[in-house]
């Protein structure tokens, strides 16, 4: 919405039926019901695809990345925001499982939603399979509203040491 509201061009591509009905109705967005190559689009015409939590339920990401890989234009960009799996958020909750505490460590993984689960050298080894090249690796987490100087810290220093539990990139197609 934020990008068809600053003047671009812009398709949905989503493979769940109620998040398509949603988009159109309430956004009034154009959307295409299914995965990337459900669409159809020409090859190297597309300037961005972002994939905003949404890989890790692709049954083959690599397929997916590679439409992804012809669709975009040469100098075109590729975003992935993606669960962390090496971020605090699963580290807690195998350390929760291991001393059998509070929630059970399956819960956080959102199985069978979750299909694949990534951590920066994954997510690396996954894009160059796929033809590209990552520019822009980095975890982050939840920000809060109330951002005391011990809170900025612990978040510099839980981004720094890629702990987040979201991993984001930044990737450009590889020439062919």
């Amino acid at each position: 919405v934020a990008a068809r509201n600053a003047g671009w061009e812009v398709l949905g591509v989503e493979p769940g039926s109620g998040q398509v009905e949603i988009c159109r109705t309430i956004h009034g967005m154009e959307m295409v019901h299914g995965l990337l190559p459900d669409a159809k689009l020409e090859d190297g015409r597309v300037e961005v695809v972002s994939y905003r939590q949404v890989l890790e339920h692709i049954h083959d990401p690599i397929a997916e990345l590679q439409e992804a890989h012809r669709i975009l234009a040469e100098d075109g960009l590729l975003l992935i925001e993606v669960p962390h799996y090496g971020g605090q958020r699963y580290r807690m909750g195998r350390l929760r499982a291991a001393f059998k505490v509070f929630k059970p460590y399956w819960h956080s993984l959102n199985v069978p939603e979750h299909l694949y689960y990534v951590t920066p050298e994954t997510l690396t080894r996954l894009l160059d399979r796929a033809g590209f090249e990552p520019g822009f690796l980095r975890t982050s987490g939840k920000a809060r509203r109330s951002r005391t100087i011990v809170r900025r810290l612990y978040e510099s220093a839980r981004d720094r040491l890629q702990f987040g539990n979201k991993l984001r990139v930044i990737a450009r197609p590889r020439p062919n």
